[in-house]
């Protein structure tokens, strides 16, 4: 299927961080506006509160990780979907030294554990990794585009995912890091 998937808002907090290291929690809640029957969303609403971390690296480089829960409104057997899951990612980036910390380069693994079926086979990982890139035209706008493959088999693994996404931060400028990477 193609179109527009459920509605993702994605609150953040920054608890504490120095000039490399730095912790906050998210709270991306998933509202069910695409099409379950077309795999575009789901039937009720999903809850991913997480723990974030990330770490700069010399050289314009950088590393993050979060740990977190799934937390659907209803499990759907049909589909092999459990109600609770636990997920984590990882992400590096590098900024490109010649765009004046610009442009930079993404990668991104993530992971769901849980007790998945799809057609009586049993799983208890799904995941992907994606490529990409960040432009920041200023201070306050971040554009991001990438793209990649799931890996393993089972529900809500992508034979492929694109991504495409614009972040806005009025009165503050925005960090050159790729922790606020979509999942």
């Amino acid at each position: 299927s193609s179109g527009l998937g459920d509605v993702r808002i994605v609150p953040k907090v920054r608890a504490w961080g120095n000039n490399r290291f730095v912790l906050g929690v998210a709270a991306p809640i998933s509202i069910p506006t695409g099409d379950s029957a077309g795999f575009l969303g789901t039937k009720g609403v999903v809850l991913r509160p997480r723990l974030l971390i990330e770490m700069g690296l010399p050289r314009g480089a950088g590393l993050a990780t979060n740990l977190g829960v799934i937390k659907r409104s209803a499990e759907n057997p049909s589909l092999g979907v459990p109600a609770t899951a636990l997920s984590a990612a990882a992400a590096a980036w590098w900024t490109i030294p010649a765009s004046s910390e610009r442009l930079a380069l993404l990668a991104t693994g993530s992971a769901e554990f849980g007790r998945y079926e799809l057609g009586g086979k049993q799983t208890s990982l799904i995941s992907e990794v994606l490529l990409g890139f960040r432009a920041l035209p200023t201070t306050h706008i971040a554009l991001t585009a990438g793209g990649g493959v799931g890996i393993g088999e089972g529900f809500g693994v992508p034979t492929y995912r694109m991504l495409f996404a614009a972040s806005w931060a009025p009165g503050t400028e925005l960090r050159r890091s790729v922790a606020d990477l979509p999942p």
